[in-house]
């Protein structure tokens, strides 16, 4: 953490949580949405074409 960042452990813990519950979703389905579809979605970014966040 940089100078001047605050420190949110509430977030962080939020963030954590999160991230544990879909790496416990993936274990168990093998589901992932494909590099493909993610790089086609960040590549629309910023133009008047921008599609939304792919799911699986």
């Amino acid at each position: 953490m940089g100078p001047g960042e605050a420190y949110d452990a509430k977030a962080i813990g939020t963030e954590k949580h999160e991230a544990l519950a879909r790496w416990e979703t993936y274990q168990e389905t093998g589901e992932v949405v494909s590099n493909d579809a993610m790089t086609e979605w960040l590549d629309s970014w910023g133009t008047d074409a921008e599609k939304p966040c792919p799911v699986k």
